[in-house]
Order: C-alpha cells, then sequence, then structure tokens
C-alpha cells in the first residue's frame, strides 16, 4: 500500500484502460463514521482518500477513493491505479 499525505500530487488512472490517466492532489482522509458506514464495512474498506482532480472545477473535480482490504483502489465504481506523480 503507498502511504499518501495530505498534499501528495498523484496519478490516477483505470485499470482496464491504464492509458486514461489523471492528475489529482490527495485533500483529505475520511473517516467511516464521517461517511455514515457501519463498523461492518472496516472488513471492505481499509481508507478513504479525498482527492481534487486537475482541470476540472466544483463538485466534478472532488473524488472520492476507497482502498479496499483487497489493496485494490476504486473510484466512482471502477477499479483505478495510484502512483505518487513525479
Amino acid at each position: 500500500m503507498i502511504q499518501f499525505k495530505i498534499g501528495d500530487e498523484i496519478e490516477i488512472a483505470d485499470a482496464d484502460a491504464e492509458g486514461n490517466v489523471r492528475r489529482a492532489k490527495v485533500t483529505r482522509f475520511l473517516t467511516d463514521e464521517q461517511l455514515g458506514m457501519s463498523p461492518e464495512i472496516e472488513e471492505y474498506i481499509g481508507q478513504w482518500i479525498v482527492v481534487t482532480l486537475d482541470g476540472l472545477t466544483g463538485n466534478a473535480a472532488k473524488q472520492v477513493l476507497m482502498f479496499g482490504t483487497d489493496s485494490d483502489y476504486w473510484m466512482n465504481g471502477r477499479q483505478v491505479l495510484l502512483r505518487k506523480a513525479a
């Protein structure tokens, strides 16, 4: 698992279309409780990461990434690959 910090620049690629890369900045981390989730969600989700996508404004720019306990990242119901931007 990559250890992200607030302010990290990252690249997000769809797992099934790695050529579609978006840049974003980590803006905050959320807890299960903040999202209104029950304690059982801890079996499936390890971390919630809020990012702001470059080049977009308003609500479209803010996205929540889920880091699953299976070591997969998800955004908008799609599996994504993450890496820190160079």
